[in-house]
């Protein structure tokens, strides 16, 4: 399981557009991950959510 990416969702809500995060460490010691989260709007800019996934780079 990772590591929260603090901030992600709120930050990506703000610019208005999609962002990753810098790498982090998860909590079983040896994983890393990266994160990207993406606002989500309607046609009028009104803001519905956010849609967020997180990687696993450990395997590479």
């Amino acid at each position: 399981m990772p590591a929260c990416a603090p901030g992600t969702k709120k930050l990506s809500q703000r610019t208005n557009k999609a962002i990753w995060t810098s790498i982090y460490p998860g909590f079983t010691r040896g994983t890393v991950f990266i994160a990207a989260s993406q606002p989500m709007r309607d046609r009028n800019g009104k803001l519905l959510g956010g849609s967020a996934v997180e990687f696993s780079l450990s395997g590479l």
